[in-house]
């Protein structure tokens, strides 16, 4: 037993309203006066060909990260399964927080009635704090450099610096006899 194909939405007639109730804008064919895209118009299909592009463009930015932070642990071939995961979570994380935060930057930080945009902010915290908490479960804090002490400093230059040319004495300098 198969079963049926949805049905398609017919195109948008003139007359037909929207599914809110509203009837057809006068100037924007698709529309209802209210703003909504009317059942069967090609506005919604459209739109989504544009968020097609963005999904490739979010998949790229992730594989990047993933990849930059699996190198940064000793390569994916010496880490665990698990490990590997918790990358790619943190690689989610990455990626919604720059989105997240291009929108604030795009849209601001206050919506057009003039009201703080609370929620998208609450949500870059929170991605923010989990990133921060995957990156401490991954061990990936700042480590401090290595610093040679003096001696090793000295006898390392000593060694890369052959033996300086012999000059003449500068004057006033002793000479070694």
């Amino acid at each position: 037993m198969s079963t049926p194909a949805p049905a398609r939405a017919e195109p948008a007639e003139a007359g037909v309203p929207c599914g809110c109730g509203a009837p057809p804008h006068p100037r924007l064919p698709g529309r209802c006066v209210r703003g909504h895209a009317v059942r069967g118009s090609e506005i919604a299909r459209r739109h989504g060909l544009h968020a097609s592009r963005l999904v490739e463009a979010v998949k790229a930015e992730r594989e990047a990260f993933w990849h930059s932070s699996v190198a940064d642990d000793g390569g994916e071939t010496a880490i665990s399964t698990r490990r590997r995961s918790l990358h790619t979570y943190r690689a989610r994380l990455h990626v919604q927080i720059l989105m997240l935060g291009d929108a604030i930057e795009r849209w601001g930080l206050f919506d057009r009635r003039g009201r703080l945009r609370v929620t998208w902010l609450a949500r870059l915290e929170g991605l923010i704090a989990r990133a921060a908490a995957l990156d401490a479960v991954l061990g990936l804090e700042r480590r401090p450099r290595r610093v040679d002490s003096p001696l090793a400093w000295l006898e390392g230059r000593a060694a890369d610096d052959p033996e300086p040319p012999d000059r003449p004495p500068a004057a006033g300098e002793e000479t070694r006899a």
